[in-house]
């Protein structure tokens, strides 16, 4: 089979993650440095790849270094480099009848500095781990984010995101 063209300008700094067994969430970067995010399908009998809904432009100024987890089912954390190099956070939720993703509370700017490399994890059901890096410098740091997720879905009910201690690389 042929690839799939999925961003005919550029796609850059691309993280993807399962969310069954043939759907895939990606964050990517275009040519305007913009984020997006979008689910793709594959067709397990023959490896074709097709979008299985429309893009979302979720950072309209600046993307890069993109690492998403799922949180759960239907919920995803991206961490990337946003205006000025500095670090955010956001939370998606992805309609799996459908397969469009929207933003499930605003991005979280977590570093007013940094944010460059980032690399994350789960944790627990609730925390994550990022790691990032200094874009002009070696530095390097870490930290745990907590997750609250609404119990029902409540459509002002939005994610909860708690820091927790910050280490400091020497």
């Amino acid at each position: 089979n042929n690839p799939l063209e999925f961003d005919t300008a550029n796609s850059n700094y691309n993280s993807c993650y399962a969310i069954d067994s043939n759907h895939f969430i990606n964050f990517w970067t275009d040519a305007s440095i913009d984020g997006k995010v979008q689910v793709f399908t594959v067709n397990t009998t023959t490896w074709a790849v097709t979008t299985a809904g429309a893009s979302l432009e979720f950072d309209t100024q600046d993307s890069k270094w993109n690492s998403c987890y799922a949180i759960d089912s239907n919920h995803f954390i991206n961490f990337w480099a946003g205006p000025g190099g500095d670090g955010f956070v956001q939370v998606f939720t992805v309609n799996t009848s459908t397969w469009t993703v929207t933003t499930a509370a605003a991005s979280l700017e977590f570093d007013t500095t940094n944010g460059t490399g980032d690399s994350c994890y789960q944790i627990d059901a609730n925390h994550f781990i990022n790691f990032w890096s200094a874009e002009y410098d070696v530095s390097g740091y870490v930290q745990v984010f907590t997750v609250e997720l609404p119990a029902a879905p409540v459509a002002s009910a939005a994610p909860v995101f708690m820091h927790h201690y910050k280490l400091l690389s020497q």
